[in-house]
């Protein structure tokens, strides 16, 4: 029986009656795919010997690149496999196609490996911080000072604090003075254009500091100026000896001749006002020669000071004498002027010429320090003899 059937299946394959079934080739070929691997993100579903042909992988929005690896089986070829460092799009689906081949070339199988990378998630916007919009306003206001003409290199901001910014004006004028002033100005508003508004109203109600020359003298442009602003100034000179003058530009007056600062303290006298000095001491009484530069009245209320401290000790009380070069004698001006504990005197003056400074004793011969004198030795011998005219009465 057996060899009957045996003899009966030969036969029906000779006139091809029966036929023997083939392997389906896309199942063979997509169970042959080995490996699939990615280097980022993981694959989906997990790649298994089951016929899946399709995955998906995602990836964050900062892989910009994929690499894609696929190993086939003995006999078959990969196209499309080992991608390497792929181009990802932000926000879009990239597929590639793998072909599993037979050995003579025919395909067998294919696969698709879609990869998605992430959309950039969007920055909400934060509200920049005070000093943020402080460091934006500063660089807005000096590009408007650049572009002002009546500011421009005349003013620079210097720094500022919390919501107060400082600024410095300076100008050199001809003559080699240095004008200078600082203000602040309290930011309200982050407004460039309204700081500038405030910062010229600030200007022309600030302090001004004027920097005389090498050559202390403040010219007639500077006095006008002085006058112009109408506050009080104080300039500062000679090297070898501090003086300090105190001057009211409200109080200026002529504004045609310059003012020079420059004081000569202690240095060699004339004759003339040697003698005079001679003729007013007795004895060995301290006295310090003042030669002002300048000469002509002054605007009401300057005061000077100066250090003595080399000549006078803290506490001398001194007198200071205007020399008259028409009597060429010494006349008492300003009277009780003490000798601080820093050694220095302040006075007011009124008129600049050559002038004493003497300590107030009984051995300086001052007409009003004699006067007192005489007025009480009288003064005491009249109540002596009025005492002694009752006495005899009695």
């Amino acid at each position: 029986m057996r060899k009957l059937k045996m003899f009966l299946m030969s036969a029906l394959l000779m006139i091809g009656l029966v036929s023997i079934p083939t392997l389906n080739a896309e199942v063979v070929g997509n169970s042959k795919l080995e490996s699939l691997t990615v280097s980022a993100g993981t694959l989906s579903p997990e790649f298994k010997d089951d016929g899946t042909a399709d995955f998906t992988v995602e990836v964050e929005n900062n892989v910009e690149k994929i690499s894609i690896t696929a190993t086939a089986g003995t006999g078959l070829t990969v196209e499309g496999g080992n991608v390497v460092d792929a181009q990802l799009e932000a926000g879009k689906s990239t597929p590639f196609t793998i072909t599993v081949k037979n050995a003579d070339d025919s395909e067998v199988s294919t696969y698709t490996v879609t990869v998605t990378r992430k959309a950039a998630t969007p920055v909400e916007p934060t509200e920049p911080t005070d000093e943020e919009k402080m460091n934006e306003l500063i660089k807005d206001i000096e590009s408007l000072i650049a572009s002002d003409d009546e500011l421009k290199d005349i003013v620079e901001v210097t720094g500022y604090y919390g919501k107060t910014i400082s600024f410095e004006y300076s100008a050199v004028l001809e003559d080699g003075t240095l004008i200078k002033s600082s203000t602040s100005v309290t930011v309200e508003e982050y407004d460039a254009s309204k700081v500038i508004t405030s910062l010229k109203e600030n200007l022309d109600n600030s302090e001004l500091e004027i920097v005389l020359p090498e050559s202390n003298v403040i010219t007639n442009t500077v006095l006008e100026l002085m006058k112009l602003v109408g506050q009080t100034f104080y300039f500062s000179g000679n090297a070898d000896r501090y003086v300090e003058w105190e001057i009211d530009g409200s109080k200026i007056t002529d504004v045609d001749n310059e003012l020079n600062l420059n004081v000569l303290v202690g240095e060699e006298v004339t004759e003339d006002i040697r003698k005079a000095i001679e003729s007013l001491l007795v004895d060995k009484t301290k006295s310090l020669v003042v030669d002002f530069a300048h000469s002509g009245n002054l605007p009401e209320g300057t005061n000077v000071s100066m250090y003595v401290g080399d000549k006078f000790k803290e506490g001398d009380v001194l007198s200071l004498f205007y020399y008259n070069p028409t009597t060429k004698k010494l006349e008492e001006t300003v009277k009780n002027i003490k000798v601080f504990n820093d050694g220095y005197v302040q006075f007011n003056l009124e008129h600049c010429s050559s002038y004493v400074l003497v300590k107030t004793t009984n051995n300086a011969a001052t007409g009003t320090t004699n006067v007192i004198l005489y007025s009480g030795i009288m003064v005491i011998a009249l109540a002596g003899i009025v005492v002694l005219f009752k006495k005899k009465n009695n």
